[in-house]
């Protein structure tokens, strides 16, 4: 799967106008393009959609929802935009504690240096 993700993040720059249909797909493997585009161009505008990826998908998505919430705070250049990554980020993070089984170490540590760096962040 993973070689799939690399392939869709080269991809991703020239689909992301079309991004809404990729959100608002029944597939799951078009959910995961529309994540990885998020990677590569990540927007504000999509941060409680990706939040909602850690309730509805599986854990696979979950580490790559992470590192899109990630790369979003390249673009969090507001103290409005940053309060709502970190408490985006926050609430990913309880959820994916929460996961019935053993939450994936990668998910948790991600979200959790993302959340410390942004508090320490001007």
């Amino acid at each position: 799967m993973t070689s799939v993700v690399v392939k869709m993040r080269a991809l991703a720059p020239s689909l992301v106008d079309f991004i809404n249909a990729y959100k608002g797909s029944g597939s799951a493997g078009s959910r995961l393009a529309a994540v990885t585009m998020m990677q590569m161009v990540p927007r504000i505008a999509d941060l409680d959609w990706l939040l909602e990826r850690f309730t509805s998908e599986n854990p696979f998505i979950f580490y790559h929802a992470a590192l899109a919430l990630e790369n979003a705070a390249s673009v969090s250049d507001t103290p409005e935009k940053k309060k709502h990554l970190i408490e985006v980020a926050q609430q990913a993070l309880r959820t994916v504690t929460n996961f019935k089984g053993v939450p994936d170490k990668g998910t948790v540590e991600i979200l959790q240096i993302l959340i410390s760096d942004l508090a320490r962040s001007p």
